[in-house]
């Protein structure tokens, strides 16, 4: 089958080296001069930055790519876990170091919060258990119609705390004002309010926290490197400086795509590009149900970030790998955001 990629994003990439590893004739294009996306970096000035993810986790997940392409992760990248995780500094001069070792951790809690080393150990159970129930339910399982519910736990789906909120359900099992805006930090990582987002996100603070954060020796742009490797291996063609200007149909089924006013045939399309910008924007939208088109014109888009790269020229022995600043007020941090949409102060 001859099958074209847009973009060569993590998505992308991944994708294509299983493509090809499965006998498909690939070809990926993509619009920047350099694979990676989102996961990208930058050298100037005799420094080198990652632009994007700073922690990998879920490394079994990589495993698993590379196993079914009938390599070993072990041959193109080396993990090395980062401890500590995350230091964090609130706004009274508290310092708290989250470690690999929930144990280690504890430690740190019983400096500034005693009374809630107990509820730390519960908490993570907790999010343990919406971890066993959300994966093969939510985590492994594409929600793309009603019918794929027919493969969901039913009983799981009424157990995964998904009528609270993050910060009801978080408040309700710590005392201390510092763990409450700890566990309430987890939801940015998907641009999310843990005022407004359901406890069932609660599951974030069990992959990082339990299941461990990795740093990619060389850093984080080697992944990219790394499944560039294999998919060159297993024969993907790659096109860089090719923006994908619109996606080509006949009687609702694709046909092709068009590339720097070429176009080029193709039996199936793999949009690795913004969900709502290949619908919007690359498909025909005679071939858009009624009901895709009102929901596409009222999408809200999620957080950005504003993100400084800085170039230093000694060491901080006060900071750690991973930094979080927190704010002195958590609520109007994200009332600020969420609801009167302005920069909070």
């Amino acid at each position: 089958m001859k099958i074209a990629i847009i973009g060569a994003g993590l998505g992308g990439l991944s994708i294509a080296c299983l493509l090809a590893h499965s006998g498909h004739d690939v070809t990926v294009f993509e619009k920047n001069d350099s694979p990676g996306g989102k996961i990208n970096q930058i050298k100037a000035a005799g420094f080198r930055f990652d632009t994007g993810p700073s922690l990998l986790t879920l490394p079994d997940i990589l495993k698993k790519l590379f196993n079914r392409c009938g390599e070993s992760l072990n041959d193109y990248l080396s993990l090395e876990p980062v401890d500590p995780i995350c230091r964090y500094f609130y706004r009274d001069g508290t310092i708290f170091n989250c470690y690999q070792d929930q144990n280690k951790t504890a430690g740190e809690i019983q400096r500034f919060a005693p009374d809630d080393v107990s509820n730390y150990h519960q908490f993570l159970e907790y999010a343990e258990t919406l971890y066993q129930r959300t994966h093969s339910s939510f985590l492994q399982n594409p929600l793309y119609d009603i019918t794929d519910l027919r493969s969901l736990n039913l009983g799981d789906v009424f157990k995964i705390d998904a009528f609270k909120t993050v910060a009801q359900r978080v408040d309700g099992e710590f005392e201390s004002p510092y763990l409450r805006q700890f566990f309430k930090r987890f939801t940015t990582y998907n641009g999310s309010s843990p005022f407004r987002a359901p406890a069932t996100l609660n599951v974030i603070p069990h992959v990082e926290l339990s299941m461990g954060g990795y740093y990619i020796g060389g850093g984080m742009y080697n992944l990219i490197e790394a499944l560039m490797q294999l998919a060159k291996k297993k024969e993907v063609r790659f096109y860089f400086g090719a923006e994908v200007e619109k996606i080509h149909t006949e009687d609702a089924k694709v046909t092709g795509i068009q590339v720097n006013n070429q176009t080029i045939d193709a039996d199936l399309i793999i949009s690795n590009s913004d969900a709502t910008e290949t619908y919007r924007n690359l498909l025909p939208w005679r071939d858009l149900s009624i009901i895709k088109q009102n929901k596409l014109e009222n999408v809200e888009p999620s957080s950005s970030g504003l993100v400084l790269l800085l170039g230093i020229d000694k060491t901080y022995d006060q900071l750690s790998h991973h930094n979080i600043f927190f704010s002195g007020d958590y609520k109007q941090e994200f009332d600020a955001i969420f609801n009167r949409r302005v920069m909070p102060d």
